[in-house]
């Protein structure tokens, strides 16, 4: 599925209230909505309007569910919504993030040996990453992050180091595996609350993450592996299968209201993917992400990012790793693919915010 960098928000721009989540829908059809996640968030924050349509709201409880009290806590939350059903639970997950710190075994499970001292800090990592296009881009520095946590975990770590990348990418593996058995203790307790088999489950992220590739790191880009990210659905009376092609996250609201026979608003952005995954119907064709200082366009399997005035063009059926740049050897490509970002984002212009 097709995400963008979550950070690319930025803090304080408030949820257009004319535009209803997901959330928000179901309440209006009379599910019970529920919420575990951090309320100090930036992008979470609820002072953006996140917290529209939700009743019932408790911190993050997944990335600690294995303690006693937290799992008790979400048992709790699991039986309320059963005695209220139909009902709507959100989770958020924050272990797969950096600073990426997996839980023993598995810190050491993609990581053999030591890590190696180093003088370099996040503040560093994001610098390096702009100043590698700054020439070409003239991009304006990133403003800074401070994060203090963030600072002293990545001066463990020089990242022109091989050996300190693969320690960096093992911790991130780690970390995600790490994240897999708090999802089977949450798969565990909705089995024993009953809710499991006749709920639907989606999982999802809003982004990737980039440990090397294109010389960068953490998430700021539209590069594939940034935000090219899971999108797992578990529904009743449905067979498991793979669907391969493009989906968006904005296809997810839609699906949903489809498959609980919702209608949602005139205009809705987004396709339900409904027809596809019974077998039948097309998949989006294109789909548009933004970065902090980039965005990208990708119109079937071409794809169009661009840095300011530098441009870039992938075919990615070809080329998924996005290794070959094609925007000289095809320029009425780029030509096409620019037109259509601008037509997009003139469609779209003032629909997210106020």
């Amino acid at each position: 599925m097709q995400e963008m960098p979550s950070h690319s928000n930025p803090p304080g721009q408030m949820l257009n209230p004319k535009i209803l989540t997901l959330t928000e829908y179901l309440k209006k059809s009379g599910y019970s909505t529920f919420s575990s996640a951090p309320l100090w968030s930036a992008q979470l924050n609820f002072t953006r309007g996140l917290d529209r349509g939700f009743g019932f709201l408790t911190g993050r409880l997944i990335d600690q569910v294995e303690t006693p009290e937290n799992k008790e806590a979400l048992r709790r939350i699991l039986e309320t919504a059963s005695a209220r059903a139909p009902a709507f639970l959100f989770f958020y997950a924050w272990g797969g993030h950096d600073p990426y710190r997996p839980a023993p075994p598995f810190d050491r499970l993609f990581t053999p040996g030591k890590k190696k001292k180093t003088i370099q800090t996040e503040m560093e990592v994001y610098r390096m990453l702009f100043e590698l296009r700054s020439k070409e881009t003239k991009a304006k520095p990133v403003a800074k992050r401070g994060d203090p946590e963030r600072d002293l975990y990545f001066k463990q770590f020089n990242l022109k180091r091989k050996s300190d990348v693969d320690q960096l990418t093992g911790l991130y593996d780690g970390g995600l595996r790490t994240l897999d058995g708090k999802l089977k203790i949450l798969f565990e307790l909705l089995k024993e609350t009953g809710l499991y088999d006749h709920s639907i489950i989606i999982i999802t992220a809003d982004h990737g993450e980039s440990l090397g590739d294109h010389g960068l790191f953490l998430h700021s880009t539209p590069y594939e592996n940034e935000i090219h990210v899971p999108l797992i659905m578990k529904i009743p009376g449905m067979p498991p299968a793979a669907i391969h092609g493009l989906a968006r996250s904005i296809d997810v609201l839609p699906t949903v209201l489809e498959l609980l026979g919702l209608d949602g608003n005139a205009g809705i952005e987004g396709t339900s993917l409904v027809s596809r995954l019974k077998g039948a119907g097309n998949l989006p064709e294109s789909s548009y992400a933004l970065g902090m200082a980039s965005e990208s366009l990708r119109s079937g399997f071409w794809k169009l990012i661009v840095w300011n005035e530098r441009k870039e063009l992938y075919r990615l059926d070809l080329d998924p790793l996005e290794k070959h740049d094609l925007a000289a050897e095809k320029p009425e490509k780029v030509i096409e693919l620019s037109a259509a970002l601008a037509a997009y984002k003139a469609g779209h212009a003032g629909k997210r915010h106020d």
